[in-house]
């Protein structure tokens, strides 16, 4: 059995645990009893029905109340129990789980909806749906909090949608919360929202107004370093370079080792189920979130780190400007821009030579940086500068043989195979569906490294992803609506309502002792009348009948240990059934294998031996035609394999309390009923049974029917409730199907886009790289060319010089 199924199973059968715990109950008694006997060396007694009848009555007078009427009010508590697990289900920040359980309540909601009970389920809905990222229906939520919410609550929306407004780049959109969210923190100051609120006032060129609000962000926030460096960037925007200077420098001095993002505990997971109604704050922040806060302070220190450096270097402090390059944090994704920029400081200053020893001792500290080949050219350029020509030729040599090698290498084939289709081509491999946008698998990696991140990869990566995420969780809610239709049609149905179940099987345990008892008192009845009655022949008939009804019954399961042990036994069957099956299926698909493996060979052209001799094409071809027949035959006998293995979950699924099995045992339990009673009623008529005990024990057997029959009804109406459920979401899941498969087409036809035009700007960057590498060859021989004709003219003129020289001393000299 597939462990997803297994584990589906378990967890159902994980419900009739504490109705088999609880009955245990029952023999627990007698079983000290017997323990207590034999410690002191006495034989146990054995104990009559007719003993255990008050008690048995006690127990059958007890199922409403204990059963039944429990779960008559668990129906109208049952929005409290579901909201109850919602918000348990959002303090664990299992959101997937959270968001189906107040889904489901707030789309089936009909009442009064400005009642706390459906205020915090929606608020707590749309905060899940944002959390696993669904962000269109979390918006929607979100303003139907602003419509209904609590006041706290309207509080937290506001803020989030501020987020999500900003984070969509979506002014106009952040707009529409601006006014009321700014009214809000005048009455309920919120650093999230005074933050999203800066955020926005810096969108629409508002700096001045922005950094008002970054101010009054407390300093203990987990958006306080954001607030301080973002009010530095508003300082620079303004020509405040002085202010920004020292904001910068605040920012790169905090000490974040004793700072910790700040979490509600009231909102976590210590006490879920103590939250009270209503009391939603919007300073919850999940684990998730915290995590994210405090990663983003080191990024903010390093960017704070840069900026002072970049300060300094535009106001040509230059030192200042290297000290503080170098303060980066090595283990900043900064860095590498750091040491970059810090070279460029020495060239700013004409230092070329120093220049070039700083990007070697860089280049030594960080060898990834040897593979980015603008570190490569600039490293070839000062070396062009200082006159190292060899170096230069050799460096500038490397990178155009580097990237010629990968345009032949990952960037022909592709347009040789695209034909002039590039778009076309990607959306043909997407709709393959062998990538998801997997970058690395439409374009090669070495040739990816180039296009860095002009193609917003995490917008489209994220799109496919969800959309690869959605298809997956389509299927497997497909395949879950047919096991739960499957259930809830189930006679064991009751399994799906543990209460009900454990009432249900107390009522068999029970009517079997009231049989035990009855058959008893019948027996007893019969050694009292002795030879008065023992020749009547309707006696003998009655007695005979029932003998019979009860020896075909004595197979029959009539305590909860016996059910559970039929059950198991069943279980264990089907179990061993599926063993084989799955070892049928191991053996199919080792098989497929090799097939597989066959085929591929024989598919080759090429004369290859085979048992001594090559194969000529025809007995190829014959070879062939039979493998692929064989890998047919193995793939259907798979099939039949797996729906061998779907139908022992399924059958799994039926087996407990009114299964088929069980509908035997009451056919055979309805025959000694009516033998037993049939032959109470004669031995009452005659005077030798108490009327008062028969109608006692009928009361008690009316009692367990009356019990049974409303707790049936009640499964039936709440099985059907379940399931109008479960077909409204399959309506749902169909229709989120088809949209699914327009935006898979359409994301499809962008998808290709947008790889074909990653393609391209990584095609014009190794161009640029080739060219960059031609031109300082180029350069390289210019330089040298220079150098040389300088040397030559110097020699020139040293020689002219000499000339003159010996030419004057010729003429001076004496004849």
């Amino acid at each position: 059995m597939p462990a997803p199924r297994r584990a589906r199973l378990a967890a159902l059968r994980a419900t009739t645990l504490s109705a088999t715990l609880s009955a245990a109950t029952l023999s627990a008694a007698a079983l000290s009893a017997a323990a207590l006997s034999a410690a002191h060396g006495a034989p146990p007694l054995p104990r009559s029905p007719l003993d255990d009848l008050p008690r048995v009555a006690e127990g059958v007078n007890a199922l409403a109340r204990t059963y039944l009427d429990p779960a008559l009010r668990g129906r109208s508590d049952r929005f409290i129990a579901k909201l109850t697990e919602g918000r348990a289900r959002y303090a664990g920040e299992d959101y997937r789980a959270a968001t189906m359980i107040l889904l489901e309540l707030v789309e089936t909601y009909d009442q009064d909806k400005s009642a706390p009970l459906y205020r915090d389920a929606l608020f707590y809905l749309a905060d899940s749906l944002y959390h696993v990222g669904n962000i269109k229906t979390a918006s929607r939520r979100f303003e139907e909090v602003l419509a209904v919410g609590h006041p706290s609550a309207r509080v937290c929306a506001l803020g989030r949608l501020l987020e999500i407004s900003l984070s969509l780049k979506s002014p106009d959109l952040a707009r529409r919360y601006h006014d009321e969210a700014l009214r809000a923190v005048q009455a309920q100051p919120d650093p999230h929202i005074l933050y999203q609120l800066g955020k926005y006032s810096y969108a629409i060129g508002r700096y001045e107004e922005a950094q008002g609000l970054w101010s009054r962000v407390q300093d203990s926030s987990s958006v306080f370093p954001q607030a301080l460096y973002f009010s530095a960037v508003a300082d620079v925007r303004r020509g405040r370079i002085a202010e920004a200077l020292a904001a910068f420098q605040r920012v790169a001095a905090l000490n974040l080792s004793p700072r910790a993002a700040e979490a509600d505990a009231e909102m976590g997971a210590e006490a879920p189920r103590a939250l009270p109604v209503g009391a939603v704050r919007c300073t919850f922040r999940s684990a998730q979130e915290q995590s994210r806060d405090e990663g983003a302070w080191e990024h903010v220190r390093a960017e704070a780190q840069l900026a002072v450096a970049r300060l300094h270097y535009e106001t040509q402090r230059y030192e200042e400007a290297t000290g503080a390059y170098l303060d980066v944090p090595r283990g900043s994704p900064l860095f590498r821009k750091a040491i970059e920029e810090s070279v460029w400081v020495a060239v700013r200053q004409g230092m070329y030579n120093e220049a070039l020893q700083r990007l070697d001792i860089q280049l030594l500290a960080e060898p990834e940086m040897l593979n980015n080949p603008y570190t490569r050219v600039l490293q070839g350029r000062l070396m062009s500068t200082i006159g190292r020509f060899s170096d230069a030729l050799s460096l500038f040599e490397e990178i155009r043989e580097r990237f010629e090698l990968l345009k032949a290498r990952d960037i022909s084939p592709v347009l040789r195979a695209a034909k002039g289709q590039l778009a076309a081509y990607f959306q043909e491999r997407l709709r393959e569906g062998s990538v998801a946008l997997n970058l690395e698998s439409l374009i090669p990696r070495d040739a990816l490294s180039f296009s860095e991140g002009e193609l917003s990869s995490s917008a489209a990566r994220s799109l496919f992803v969800e959309l690869a995420a959605l298809r997956r969780d389509v299927d497997i809610a497909k395949e879950d609506i047919k096991l739960l239709k499957w259930v809830l049609d189930a006679p064991n149905r009751s399994e799906v309502f543990p209460q009900l179940h454990e009432g249900l099987l107390r009522a068999v345990e029970l009517r079997g002792a009231l049989l035990a008892a009855q058959r008893e008192l019948n027996e007893r009845a019969l050694e009292r009348a002795g030879g008065r009655a023992s020749g009547d022949a309707d006696l003998k008939a009655l007695r005979a009948a029932r003998l019979a009804a009860q020896g075909a019954l004595d197979g029959v399961p009539s305590s909860l240990l016996t059910l559970k042990e039929r059950e198991g036994a069943v279980e264990g069957q089907l179990l061993r059934v599926d063993l084989n099956a799955s070892r049928m299926r191991y053996a199919l698909r080792s098989l497929e294998s090799q097939l597989a493996a066959l085929n591929l060979y024989l598919k080759d052209p090429s004369p290859d031996a085979l048992g001594g001799g090559a194969l000529s094409p025809r007995e190829r071809a014959a070879a062939l035609a039979q493998v692929r027949e064989e890998l047919a035959l193995n793939a259907a006998l798979q099939g039949r394999a797996q729906a061998l293995s779907d139908t022992i979950d399924r059958a799994q699924l039926r087996v407990g309390l009114y299964d088929e099995a069980f509908a035997l045992d009451e056919s055979l339990r309805a025959r000694f009923t009516r033998a037993l009673a049939a032959e109470s009623e004669w031995l009452a008529a005659n005077g030798h049974l108490s009327a008062a005990q028969t109608e006692e024990l009928e009361r008690l057997h009316a009692v367990i029917s009356d019990f049974q029959e409303r707790s049936l009804k009640l499964i039936t109406a709440s099985s059907a409730e379940l399931r109008a459920q479960v077909d409204a979401e399959e309506r749902n899941i169909q229709e989120q199907e088809r949209r699914l498969e327009v935006l898979s087409r359409d994301a499809n036809r962008l998808g290709g886009q947008i790889v074909s035009y990653t393609f391209y700007r990584v095609l014009e960057k190794i161009n640029a790289f080739i060219l960059e590498a031609d031109a300082g060859l180029l350069d390289v021989s210019w330089s040298q060319k220079e150098q040389s004709s300088s040397h030559a003219q110097r020699e020139r003129e040293r020689r002219r010089v000499h000339l003159q020289v010996i030419s004057r001393d010729l003429v001076d000299s004496p004849r």
